[in-house]
């Protein structure tokens, strides 16, 4: 794993997994997934959240 919890995933790829409380999913996601794609849009990454397991998974390249 590299910095930040990041782990390479080719091609200059990147990515991370964080846990949320229970219950928060709705919060990351946001009404309509308005927040994941604010998000997505500035960073260019990838966000998938899992709201049964409670963990969310970020993926891109180390530039974004």
């Amino acid at each position: 794993m590299g910095p930040g919890g990041r782990k390479p995933t080719g091609e200059g790829g990147a990515s991370c997994e964080i846990e949320i409380e229970e219950g928060q999913g709705g919060a990351v996601i946001g009404r309509g997934g308005e927040t994941i794609r604010r998000i997505e849009g500035e960073s260019n990454a990838r966000v998938q959240v899992d709201k049964g397991s409670g963990k969310v998974a970020i993926s891109g390249t180390q530039d974004e």
